[in-house]
């Protein structure tokens, strides 16, 4: 069992795409393989996925795109806007045209609605890039979230855990089952985030054995 950091599984995602696995592909590919957990774990229903501005975020864009083509009606949440990173903003201009999005900064009651409405809650909002705390829009996103009845997935960590030591932001996401993505991270093992977690599964995105193994 591989267990990288945060800042290993990054340098892993760059030796991937010095090797022509371009952060494009490695996002279509973990958001593939979280889809397809979510279809075989859950019959089709209302999904809404939370997005983060980061490479977490397009992870979830891409998802929802792939759940809705599954037959789920899918509805996407930006925690703060469109995405900052390079692949998230080619994710969320493959996905715009296609979904429904709704911004939690100007459009909080609309946001909450579509939560509370949703069967099934994805949460792409920070992944294993969060330091430091929550602001209070996101922290008041967080807590909606928590109070949500739908079923909750995570994808890679659950959001306001951080990925190296376990600790956890007060308002971190309390997550049913965490999808995490090329290798798990010490967050998954250590409370309070192991807590956060619920059932963790671990999933192939591409990364070749030989790159994981250095660590």
């Amino acid at each position: 069992m591989k267990l990288l950091t945060a800042s290993q599984m990054k340098n892993a995602e760059l030796l991937a795409d010095c090797e022509g696995l371009s952060q494009a592909v490695l996002m279509e590919n973990a958001a593939r393989a979280a889809a397809e957990i979510i279809i075989r774990k859950v019959a089709p229903g209302g999904v809404v996925v939370v997005c983060g501005g980061g490479n977490n975020g397009g992870d979830g864009l891409l998802c929802a795109a792939a759940l809705s083509e599954a037959g789920f009606s899918c509805k996407v949440i930006l925690e703060r806007g469109k995405p900052g990173t390079v692949a998230a903003q080619l994710a969320y201009d493959r996905v715009q045209d296609r979904l429904e999005i709704v911004d939690f900064r100007t459009d909080e009651d609309a946001a909450t609605e579509l939560i509370c409405a949703a069967d099934i809650l994805v949460d792409a909002v920070f992944g294993i890039g969060f330091h430091g705390e929550t602001d209070e829009k996101a922290a008041r996103l967080l807590g909606i979230m928590n109070s949500s009845h739908a079923l909750k997935f995570s994808l890679d960590i659950p959001s306001g855990c951080r990925a190296d030591d376990g600790s956890t932001d007060k308002n971190a996401f309390m997550a049913d089952v965490t999808i995490t993505f090329g290798a798990y991270k010490p967050a998954h093992f250590i409370c309070p985030a192991a807590k956060k977690c619920g059932e963790v599964l671990l999933t192939d995105i591409g990364i070749k054995p030989e790159i994981l193994e250095q660590y």
